[in-house]
C-alpha cells in the first residue's frame, strides 16, 4: 500500500472527526472573520459592542448545534426547539440594547458630536461662536438631532442583529442534520458491511465440508486398493484443512492458493481410473504475489471430478488455471452422466454460492460463465486482480 493509499484509508476512517473539525472552525471563522476584515486597516480597536455581538452569535450556533438531537428525537421536539430559539432571541435582544447604546458604524461616541476638529470656529463679538463654514465660507447647515431618530436607529440596529441570530440558527440546524445524515450513512454502511462479512463466512463454511466428504470419499476408495496411498492422501487432506479452517480468514495470495489445488488434484487422480485422461495446468505466470479470496477455484474443481468420473476412461477432464494481463482465468471442462447428474440434489448450489461469492467479493471485477453442450460442461472463471497486488 501506498502513502496516497494510506492516507486514504487514514481520511476514510476518521472521517466523521475531520467533519466536525472543518465544521467547527468554519463557523468560528465565519463570524470573527467580518470584524477581523474590516478593522484590518483601521488603527482604532474593535468596538466592545462587536465583539458582544460575535459572542452572542457563535453561542447562538452552538447551543443549537449541541441540543438539535435531542429535539428532533422527541415527539414534540419542533415546538421545544421554537422555545429555545424565542427564549434565545429575547435573551440576545436584551442584551445587544444593553451594550449597543450610541453604537454607530464608526464606533461608540456620544450623540452629540462636537464639531469636527479640523473646522475653525471663529468667534462672534459677544463671544458665541459662529457656525462652523464650509471651505467656500458657506455655513454648514445644523446637524440633525439624532435624539428624534434614535428609537428608529436602534429599532433598525437590533432587526438586523437579529436577523442574523435567525440565520445563524438555521445555519446550525443545516450542519447538525446534515452531520446526522452523515452518521446514518456510515452506520449504514457499517451495517451493510457487516451482514456482507457474514454472508461470505456463511457461504464459505458451506465449501470446507463438501470439500471434506469428496475428499473422505475418494480416501475411503483408496484403503483397500492402495492402502499406502490412503496413508498419504490423509497426510495431504491434514494439510489442506488447515489451509482451508486457519489460512483463509483473509484475502491470500495467488501462490498458497495453486499449492493448495495441487495438492486436490493430485489426491483426486489417485481415485481415478490411471488411462483415464486428465489435463491441468496452474500457473500464475510471474503473478504470484496478487492477493485473492480464497477457495474460490475449489467448487469448480470439485465438480469437475464430481461429474466427470462418468465410468468411460475415454472421457477426459482439463482443468487449466493462468494469469495474464493482470487477469486470472480458471477453466474446466468434463463430460457428465446427465442421469447421475440428476440423482445428486445438491447439483448447481455450489456454482451458485460461488457466484454470489464474486459478486460481494469483486463485483464487476469477476465473472462466472458455464456452457452445457452434449453432456459437456465448461465453466470458466475470470477475474481483475490489477486492484488486489499485494
Amino acid at each position: 500500500m501506498n502513502i496516497i493509499d494510506k492516507f486514504s484509508s487514514l481520511v476514510k476512517k476518521n472521517q466523521h472527526l475531520l467533519v466536525n473539525l472543518f465544521i467547527h472552525l468554519s463557523a468560528i471563522f465565519l463570524f470573527i472573520s467580518p470584524e477581523i476584515i474590516t478593522n484590518i486597516d483601521d488603527s482604532r480597536p474593535i468596538p466592545n459592542g462587536v465583539i458582544i455581538k460575535t459572542i452572542l452569535y457563535i453561542t447562538i450556533f452552538y447551543i443549537n448545534y449541541l441540543f438539535i438531537n435531542r429535539f428532533l428525537d422527541r415527539k414534540n421536539g419542533k415546538w421545544h426547539f421554537f422555545g429555545m430559539n424565542a427564549l434565545l432571541l429575547i435573551v440576545v435582544s436584551v442584551i445587544i440594547l444593553l451594550t449597543s447604546h450610541g453604537y454607530t458604524d464608526k464606533g461608540f461616541h456620544p450623540i452629540n458630536k462636537p464639531p469636527h476638529p479640523h473646522i475653525e470656529q471663529p468667534h462672534r463679538a459677544d463671544n458665541r461662536p459662529t457656525p462652523p463654514m464650509w471651505d467656500d465660507g458657506k455655513p454648514i447647515p445644523p446637524p440633525r438631532h439624532e435624539h428624534n431618530n434614535i428609537f428608529l436607529h436602534a429599532a433598525g440596529r437590533l432587526s438586523r442583529d437579529l436577523l442574523i441570530a435567525i440565520l445563524t440558527i438555521a445555519l446550525a440546524f443545516a450542519v447538525r442534520v446534515a452531520v446526522r445524515w452523515l452518521e446514518l450513512q456510515q452506520k449504514q454502511a457499517s451495517l451493510i458491511a457487516s451482514q456482507r462479512e457474514t454472508e461470505l463466512e456463511n457461504l464459505k463454511s458451506q465449501i470446507n465440508p463438501h470439500f471434506l466428504f469428496n475428499t473422505l470419499n475418494t480416501i475411503y476408495a483408496l484403503i483397500d486398493i492402495k492402502p499406502s496411498q490412503a496413508k498419504e492422501a490423509v497426510h495431504e487432506l491434514g494439510g489442506m484443512m488447515r489451509y482451508a479452517i486457519y489460512e483463509t480468514n483473509t484475502m491470500v495470495t495467488l501462490q498458497q492458493e495453486l499449492d493448495f489445488l495441487n495438492n486436490y488434484i493430485a489426491l483426486m487422480k489417485m481415485r481415478m481410473n490411471p488411462n483415464r485422461p486428465i489435463e491441468d495446468s496452474l500457473s500464475c505466470n510471474g503473478h504470484c504475489n496478487y492477493e485473492i479470496a480464497p477457495l474460490l477455484f475449489i467448487p469448480i474443481i470439485e465438480n469437475a471430478f464430481k461429474y466427470g468420473n462418468t465410468g468411460d476412461p475415454t472421457k477426459g477432464i482439463k482443468i487449466e488455471l493462468l494469469v495474464n494481463d493482470c487477469q486470472v482465468k480458471c477453466y474446466t471442462f468434463n463430460h457428465f452422466d446427465n442421469e447421475k447428474r440428476k440423482s445428486h440434489k445438491d447439483s448447481g448450489i455450489g456454482l451458485s454460492n460461488l457466484q454470489r461469492r464474486l459478486n460481494l467479493i469483486y463485483g464487476n471485477d469477476a465473472s462466472l460463465k458455464t456452457i452445457e453442450h452434449n453432456n459437456t460442461f465448461q465453466v470458466e472463471l475470470t477475474i481483475n486482480l490489477k486492484n488486489y497486488k499485494s
